[in-house]
């Protein structure tokens, strides 16, 4: 299929209409575009990361390294909340790995 030989003037077109019409034409394309292109109906998990950051990133707390913020983040996301808990994740892991 070749699909760099479609005439369209982008300013005079709508182009969520000119999907809708060709979406048929250029079926592997339009579901791809569909996947990797669409917009999220929420920001849920931007918010949800800012939220941590507020809980981690405070006053008292303002002279983390990067590094470190991001790490606590990344565990955090994962519900991991003690040192303990990281080990076992861990160390279930590499269980899963050596099978």
């Amino acid at each position: 299929m070749v699909y760099n030989h479609v005439n369209v003037n982008i300013k005079k077109v709508n182009l969520l209409e000119w999907w809708k019409q060709n979406a048929n034409k250029y079926l592997i394309l339009s579901i791809l575009a569909r996947n990797y292109l669409v917009i999220p109906a929420t920001l849920a998990a931007i918010e949800r990361i800012f939220s941590f950051s507020n809980n981690i990133i405070t006053k008292l707390r303002n002279r983390l390294y990067l590094d470190t913020v991001k790490m606590v983040i990344f565990l955090k996301s994962w519900g991991i909340k003690s040192i303990e808990e990281l080990n076992a994740e861990l160390n279930n892991m590499e269980e899963v790995m050596e099978k």
